[in-house]
């Protein structure tokens, strides 16, 4: 993996925790502590994102987004909140 790759996995990365910290507070109604039921809210959503997404799988372009829906997944069950 080269500096050009590293750079863009951090920025993947990145953006997958906002994501899931955006979900969760949707989830939970804008509220400033999210819920657990919030973050089990959010994890389905993903889930079904990520379920759809399976359907393509070969697609550069689709493997990329399942790739960050899966990021996404993963800060979610991370999440203390």
């Amino acid at each position: 993996m080269d500096e050009r790759d590293y750079k863009a996995m951090n920025n993947q990365m990145s953006k997958a925790k906002e994501k899931a910290e955006a979900l969760m507070k949707k989830m939970d109604y804008g509220q400033t502590g999210y819920s657990n039921q919030a973050k089990q809210c959010a994890l389905i959503a993903v889930e079904e994102i990520i379920n759809e997404l399976k359907q393509y799988v070969g697609f550069d372009t689709l493997e990329r987004n399942k790739t960050y829906w899966q990021g996404v997944k993963q800060e979610l069950l991370k999440s203390n909140r």
